[in-house]
């Protein structure tokens, strides 16, 4: 908790990255010197201090928005009201709940991540489909040469996890790629930020998660391409024009 006159400073990772400073270490704002106390994994420019030091850092000293973390015990929606009465007359503050800010994320969540998922699956389910409804013959050539089901069947999963995994690597590498020229070209044109701190300051782990994501979406989408395959007629297979 920031006392009002301590000159404290809470940074991002990836602030910290970019000002090549650490925990202790002094940084000069407002012709005040702040002390960098804590850090936070968020991946923005984020900055935290007490109120007192951003109304004098700021030329804006009126509140916009206070956000509320209420117990579920409490009456959010009633202490809402409380603070509006209180401070609204005032000055234009927005107050947001908790509960409305995680329902906000699900919803985010939802969007970013369910939403974008089902359209690769139907994506990937398409092109595995018509992949093996171009290659009967050959499919069925092989079922004629003596290969079993389920040799068939690993056959195509296994065209489906290469296909979705070289995605996943070429698409991680344009995303960075991407970013880094957004950053450094349109948020912080001024900035000295090379690849590598910029590398650094990546929250990483959102990489094996996204990996895994990948590896359900191919054996999903690739189940009913495989499953036609190993089930197809060799002789009917061979007719195929």
């Amino acid at each position: 908790m920031f006392k009002d006159d301590d000159k404290e400073l809470i940074l991002s990772k990836k602030e910290l990255k970019i000002l090549n400073k650490n925990i202790n270490d002094n940084i000069p704002i407002a012709n005040e010197t702040y002390k960098v106390v804590g850090v936070t994994d968020n991946s923005g420019h984020d900055a935290y201090t007490s109120l007192r030091n951003t109304q004098k850092i700021s030329s804006n000293d009126k509140l916009n928005i206070i956000m509320l973390k209420v117990k579920p015990s409490e009456n959010a929606t009633k202490i809402s009201e409380e603070i509006q009465e209180k401070y609204g007359d005032e000055e234009d503050i927005t107050v947001q709940l908790q509960e409305n800010i995680v329902n906000m994320a699900k919803l985010m969540y939802i969007i970013s991540t369910v939403i974008p998922t089902l359209i690769a699956i139907i994506l990937i389910l398409n092109s595995m489909l018509k992949s093996v409804n171009d290659r009967k013959r050959e499919i069925g050539l092989l079922k004629a040469i003596g290969w079993k089901t389920r040799r068939i069947f690993a056959l195509i999963i296994s065209e489906t996890f290469i296909l979705s995994i070289c995605s996943f690597i070429i698409g991680s590498v344009i995303s960075i790629l991407s970013y880094f020229l957004m950053e450094t070209t349109w948020l912080q044109p001024n900035s000295k930020l090379d690849f590598i701190t910029f590398i650094e300051s990546l929250n990483l782990n959102t990489f094996p998660m996204v990996f895994g994501l990948i590896i359900l979406v191919a054996l999903i989408a690739g189940l009913l391409p495989a499953i036609r395959a190993s089930r197809l007629s060799p002789t009917e297979a061979l007719r195929e024009e």
